[in-house]
């Protein structure tokens, strides 16, 4: 009888945790998906779309490069960078043809748990010289990274925002292990 009763509590763990992977695989996924087409269908409503034919050729300069190359400004960017707003779009066309995501300022589980990519704040904006780096999910959540294993040197890395878009190119990729809480 008890052999019968412990049996049946086994069981009801393994089933439970089932049910748990499921939920953590799936279930967020399609939370995440609501939610990123949600962000993307506000930001496109809050900002002027970006057409190229209607843009002056004149732009404000906020960096050049050693190579003389002008980079313009984006104070859409640094105007949501408040952790909820969604300050742009990345398209990455290596990870599928219409493979588009927000990007929010953040790496917690605000920013990226809900279908989007994180920008580390410690890394610069992209009208400042230096590194512009991204956060995501790989398998939860909306994978937004899921296949950036596809990823390779050369690749390019569009970022859209209200002003225009900046285009980035994969030098190289590294895959890290999440962090784990301080105690």
């Amino acid at each position: 009888m008890v052999v019968g009763g412990l049996g049946e509590v086994l069981i009801t763990v393994g089933v439970l945790g089932l049910l748990f992977v499921a939920w953590e695989l799936w279930w967020t996924g399609l939370d995440a998906e609501r939610d990123r087409e949600e962000s993307a269908e506000e930001y496109y409503a809050g900002i002027e779309t970006y057409r190229p034919e209607e843009q002056e050729a004149d732009f404000d300069v906020c960096y050049t490069l050693e190579d003389g190359t002008e980079i313009g400004c984006a104070p859409s960017m640094h105007d949501r960078a408040d952790g909820v707003s969604t300050m742009g779009m990345a398209y990455v066309p290596r990870l599928g043809e219409g493979w588009a995501t927000p990007i929010r300022h953040g790496t917690g589980p605000e920013q990226i748990d809900r279908g989007a990519l994180g920008h580390y704040v410690s890394t610069q904006m992209p009208d400042e010289p230096g590194n512009f780096a991204l956060a995501g999910h790989r398998q939860t959540n909306g994978n937004m990274l899921g296949n950036q294993d596809d990823l390779e040197s050369g690749d390019r890395i569009y970022i859209e925002v209200a002003e225009g878009i900046f285009v980035y190119e994969v030098a190289e990729r590294e895959v890290v292990l999440p962090m784990r809480p301080a105690c």
